[in-house]
Parts: structure tokens; C-alpha cells; sequence
């Protein structure tokens, strides 16, 4: 299978991997085709794939025309989650490598079984990155990406950043852009604790953007947060701009 790639040689990093529901089929502009995903093959894990979700395109190698390569090597444990996750070859782009480690965190697979008895194994997945030969004549202008408290109500700007919240809070997402004109944000809101749960929260914004304002998007799921650790993942123009993860307290 294809997955993305973590950043350039990280040091190997225990995960809770969360699994997620399938995206809804976002509709495209005229004439624009969709960034592509990475692909994935499975048939070189010990682990056949039972939810594996193809990374996006992110922004920066989307907009500068970058391919690659990522090869990621996934220790599982008996449930078929992620335990850890290393970069075992990168592509050499950065944006590229996160991506796939990053969503790799999400994956499950079904545990490897001897004997009758489910046991840890490992999958090593290539993840390819190609570009259509025709994209969009545009990228998506984004200068910052914010999680906040509360924001300005005229600029929408933030006015308390922090990555720590109550459970009482609404989390707003705020985008500083120098973009014009109509785009799509689609948004995911997922609790990372909870890896046997296909949970999480997703919305599909229609915005006409103003450069003098910026773009948010607030949520807080009906009762209130529960305490844990979350990752909002934020596209635009169905292109990967940022992955923002976040504790409530």
C-alpha cells in the first residue's frame, strides 16, 4: 500500500493511532482536476491493510511542482495499530515525508496471526507521490495557520493562540491568507487517543476570501470536549496545508 512519509529522519516516535472515516467525495471546480494522493501497496507488509487512508498532496510541493518517494517502516502491535513509525527512506522533501508520517498515524491493519494468536508485526509501505500533468493555475496564499480561544469579530483574527484547552472551549482555526475570490476548506477535528474508534469530526467550508480578513472556523462537539489529544487537519482547495494537534485539559 501507499502511504505518506514523516519528516526527514525523525527519531522513532510511539504513536496512538486513531483510525478515521472515510472522507466524503468533494466536488471539484470546472476544469480543475484534484491534487492526487499518495498511492500505497500492501502487499509488502506482514499485515494485510484494513484501513489505510491515502495522504493528501500538502501545499508547499503541490504549489512548487515536487515528487518523490516516501518508504515508511510501521512496527504494529496486536490490534494491527501503529507502535512506531520510522522513515526508513525520504523522499528528500520535507512537506512530502510529513505527510505520510503523519497520516500513517491513522491507519489499521488487520493483526498479523500465528498460531491463533494475534502477534505484533510489520508493514513497510512505499508511499508515491506524482503530479497530474495538468493542476491548477493557482495555490492557495496561506501565510499562518492558528488554533485560538476566541478571535477578533471584525478581522477574525486570534487574539488568544494556544494548543492547550477546556473542555468547555470553542477550538477556532484561524488563517492569515493573501488569497482572492472563492476556495474550499474542508476541516478534520480528530481525538488521537482513541485509535480502535473511527472518530472525529469533519465540515467542508464554501469561502469568498478577502486578504484584509482572515479565515476561521470554530468547533466544539455537542457536550463539550472530553480530556485527550486531538489533531485538526486542514486542506484548501482539497490541497494538505497543516497538520495542528491540540490537548484538552
Amino acid at each position: 500500500m501507499v502511504a505518506q512519509a514523516t519528516p526527514p529522519d525523525p527519531e522513532p516516535t510511539k504513536l496512538a493511532g486513531a483510525a478515521r472515516p472515510a472522507e466524503p467525495v468533494l466536488p471539484q471546480q470546472p476544469g480543475v482536476p484534484a491534487p492526487p494522493t499518495g498511492s500505497v501497496d500492501p502487499s509488502l507488509s506482514q499485515a494485510r491493510a484494513k484501513f489505510v487512508r491515502p495522504p493528501k498532496y500538502p501545499l508547499e510541493a503541490w504549489c512548487n511542482g515536487v515528487e518523490g518517494t516516501v518508504v515508511l517502516l510501521i512496527d504494529l502491535d496486536e490490534s494491527g495499530h501503529p507502535s512506531r513509525i520510522i522513515i526508513e527512506r525520504s523522499s528528500r522533501d520535507r512537506s512530502l515525508d510529513r505527510s505520510a508520517y503523519e497520516t500513517a498515524k491513522t491507519w489499521v491493519f488487520s493483526p498479523r496471526v500465528v498460531n491463533g494468536k494475534a502477534v505484533p508485526s510489520v508493514a513497510r509501505v512505499p508511499v508515491a507521490y506524482h503530479l497530474p500533468q495538468i493542476r491548477p493555475g493557482r495555490c492557495p496564499n496561506i501565510s499562518s495557520v492558528t488554533l485560538s480561544r476566541t478571535v477578533d469579530p471584525t478581522t477574525k483574527k486570534a487574539l488568544e493562540p494556544a494548543d492547550v484547552f477546556e473542555t468547555s472551549d470553542t477550538v477556532h482555526v484561524v488563517l492569515e491568507h493573501a488569497m482572492h475570490g472563492e476556495h474550499r476548506v474542508d476541516l478534520f477535528w480528530q481525538n488521537m487517543d482513541r485509535p480502535e474508534m473511527l472518530e472525529g469530526h469533519s465540515e467542508s467550508l464554501t469561502v469568498i476570501a478577502n486578504p484584509d480578513q482572515a479565515i476561521e472556523a470554530g468547533y466544539a462537539p455537542p457536550g463539550g470536549w472530553k480530556a485527550g489529544n486531538y489533531r485538526l487537519e486542514l486542506q484548501v482547495d482539497n490541497v494538505l496545508v497543516e497538520f495542528l494537534p491540540f490537548e484538552v485539559r
